[in-house]
């Protein structure tokens, strides 16, 4: 080597150690603080660990080139970090997420795709909620908010009408975040199976009201067309695409067959912006969630929403001429065209008879069908035949179901000229005798 390169070499790394010098002509004082949002705790005896700030870390970047100028850990919730006065920086700011100095990207543009493990719930109640922040290097000491990564779901269940009969055993998180990308564009979501967190991590935070959980942010974003019924906001929907790796949450219920119907119930929901295509779960955000459960929906089928197990159904639906009965399946009788008729109607189980708000007519085949009043064991039924109905001596069908259309009772009517003298008799006292009128 000639001695004119031996002076370029040295000038190249005097001019190297002189950059890197420069970088520490600044210093400023890095301040953080919780944004007010909406997940401020509501817990008894939590307060304080959505807003605390354990550790924070820093990573600066030149924000022309891109290339990583320090990264900083500390404890608590300020840190001093030095920088080149002479260009501007970007400042990735996470706090209670440990110490993240090794694993710094070299460049910016990876820190979208920086991914943390979600700390265990004893961590964050210890050290408060993962929280982050993207901004220009504050060299003047204003303090920087930080967003919360967790999402608070405010959670109701209303059985108002089956409320003693239902025993809920229990509102877990599915697929909940087990891995953050705090600054991925558009939030931070599950992009893979790896990002799940194990069932084990799940939690339910009990209230004594409302169930209040915490929920690691999973922004999915709109999957389905902005007019879903929200019963389609569903698994078992095929329009339904990239809804792989979206929380839901699953409540578990026991219904107590005291109404002659009994079993397992396990109901599941996507929360989100809407209940029927958007599926995100935005840190910073409280959801608030009222879950209606009602009797007919017990009965839903094919939809992942609900399902049954250990399923006892023993209930029957009856007919009879009389309140008093007696009852049966099925019944039959003669009217004069132009008339009305009240029949009698028992929702029985071995448990007794219960009326669990109504009934509906399936198929009334032209007759005309209305409420007559109800008393605490039957329902009373008009049934009424129009004139122009049919000629005398036709039959008709009244098919009657429970009001979630698995049970059916049927009465058959056989219709006769106004001058006609009929007798009716049902099934079951057949011999008992006939009324004319």
């Amino acid at each position: 080597m000639n001695r004119l390169s031996e002076y370029v070499w040295v000038f190249l790394i005097l001019g190297c150690l002189g950059c890197r010098k420069e970088s520490g002509e600044g210093q400023c004082l890095i301040r953080v603080e919780s944004e007010a949002g909406e997940t401020k705790s509501i817990l008894d005896g939590a307060a304080g660990w959505d807003e605390r700030i354990s550790e924070i870390c820093l990573f600066s970047y030149e924000s022309g080139s891109g290339l990583l100028e320090q990264v900083v850990y500390a404890t608590g919730s300020t840190a001093t970090l030095s920088y080149n006065p002479r260009l501007s920086h970007e400042l990735y700011v996470l706090a209670n997420l440990g110490d993240l100095t090794g694993a710094a990207p070299l460049h910016a543009s990876d820190m979208a795709s920086f991914r943390c493990t979600v700390p265990s719930l004893a961590t964050m109640r210890e050290k408060g909620m993962p929280m982050c922040r993207k901004a220009p290097l504050p060299t003047d000491g204003t303090a920087l908010r930080l967003r919360r990564l967790l999402s608070r779901l405010v959670v109701s269940v209303q059985a108002d009408e089956m409320q003693e009969d239902l025993v809920p055993d229990g509102l877990y998180v599915r697929q909940a975040a087990g891995a953050l990308y705090p600054f991925r564009t558009g939030g931070s979501a599950v992009l893979s199976a790896e990002d799940l967190a194990s069932e084990a991590d799940q939690a339910l935070f009990p209230s004594g009201g409302p169930l209040i959980l915490y929920v690691p942010e999973n922004r999915q974003g709109d999957l389905l067309e902005a007019d879903t019924d929200s019963m389609d906001k569903s698994r078992s929907n095929p329009r339904l695409s990239g809804g792989a790796y979206c929380t839901y949450l699953e409540l578990l219920t026991e219904k107590r067959g005291t109404d002659g119907v009994g079993g397992d119930l396990t109901y599941r929901f996507f929360p989100g912006e809407n209940p029927r295509c958007n599926f995100d779960l935005e840190g910073g955000k409280s959801y608030e969630i009222a879950l209606r459960l009602t009797w007919n929906g017990m009965f839903v089928d094919g939809n992942w929403k609900v399902t049954r197990e250990n399923w006892n159904d023993r209930r029957t639906l009856l007919l009879s001429l009389s309140e008093d009965g007696p009852f049966s399946e099925n019944l039959s009788l003669e009217m004069v065209s132009g008339t009305s008729r009240t029949l009698y109607l028992r929702c029985a189980s071995p448990e007794g008879s219960h009326q669990e708000g109504g009934w509906r007519v399936r198929d009334n085949d032209g007759m005309g069908v209305l409420p007559g009043g109800s008393s605490a064991s039957c329902s009373a039924i008009c049934v009424s035949v129009p004139y122009s109905l049919a000629l005398p001596g036709s039959e008709k069908q009244i098919d009657f179901t429970t009001r979630e259309g698995l049970l059916t009772a049927s009465a058959r009517i056989r219709i006769l000229s106004p001058s006609s003298s009929f007798s009716f008799a049902t099934p079951d006292d057949a011999g008992a005798g006939t009324n004319t009128y």
